[in-house]
């Protein structure tokens, strides 16, 4: 049998699971400990306007059904309007090159928690894309989410 240490829950997305993960720690700032975004969509209306989604008919029909036209709804909607609820350490992962979610997501997203008195901690490769495809990137990605693993739910991180 296995119990779930509630002192020790992280929430980890990438692309819309960035996304998802942002915003549930925000909607439950008291279930998590920390939050990890990689190659995240923040800003809806950065979405809808500043990705290659909407680069096709296919895609513009996706946003068009997904996402309303309607700035309010955008922004209420947004993980940055979200960031002032979100209590949990974050870690926010992005390439430069990134053309599905455009680093201006990531960067938003840390300035609204750095504005909040959460900075995230911030790991930014100016040459990679959605996801790190360079394996010394991709390994320094993966070990920098243990680390932060370890120190914010690990057997060594403060209750």
């Amino acid at each position: 049998k296995h119990s779930i240490d509630p002192g020790r829950i992280c929430i980890f997305g990438i692309s819309y699971g960035a996304y998802s993960a942002m915003m549930g720690a925000a909607k439950s700032p008291e279930l998590y400990r920390c939050a990890i975004g990689f190659s995240g969509v923040y800003d809806l209306n950065i979405m809808r306007s500043g990705s290659d989604i909407d680069d096709t008919s296919f895609g513009r029909a996706y946003l068009a059904e997904v996402l309303k036209d309607d700035q309010q709804w955008l922004q209420a909607n947004s993980a940055t309007t979200q960031a002032p609820h979100i209590k949990a350490k974050v870690l926010l992962i992005h390439g430069g090159e990134d053309d599905r979610t455009p680093p201006q997501h990531a960067e938003a997203m840390r300035r609204a928690l750095t504005a909040a008195g959460n900075p995230p901690q911030w790991l930014y490769k100016p040459m990679e894309g959605h996801g790190f495809f360079d394996p010394k990137n991709r390994l320094e990605a993966y070990t920098t989410i243990l680390d932060f693993l370890e120190a914010n739910i690990g057997s060594k991180s403060p209750k």
